[in-house]
């Protein structure tokens, strides 16, 4: 499935199943991208509950309840990725967005808001 932004072009949530995984991958149209979030399940059994927490995770996501934000590497990330890689999406609960970490953070986006 994949969700477009209703009004930020290049912004498209991913979710795509692949053997026991569903993935969930937000890209804002910039390299390097994607976040991404696995949900595993083991077995028939397990399946229900890794949608059931794929679901939640969405209706978090659209709702403004997860943010996805792009954060500045240190040198020696820097050093051990690609040379043009200067940030990382990620995402997390806007309450742990702290100041101190916001310091880092090039550019966050609320799924919620336009």
């Amino acid at each position: 499935m994949v969700f477009l932004h209703p009004t930020r072009a290049g912004h498209r949530v991913d979710v795509i199943q692949r053997a026991n995984t569903f993935e969930v991958a937000y890209s804002d149209g910039l390299p390097p991208g994607p976040a991404e979030r696995l949900f595993v399940f083991g077995g028939s059994g397990q399946r229900r509950e890794a949608v059931e927490a794929l679901v939640a995770f969405l209706e978090g996501l659209f709702a403004g309840r997860v943010v996805v934000y792009r954060e500045r590497l240190n040198a020696v990330a820097k050093l051990l990725r690609r040379r043009d890689c200067d940030d990382l999406l990620w995402f997390a609960a806007p309450e742990e967005i702290t100041p101190r970490k916001r310091r880092g953070i090039t550019a966050l986006y609320d799924w919620s808001t336009e």
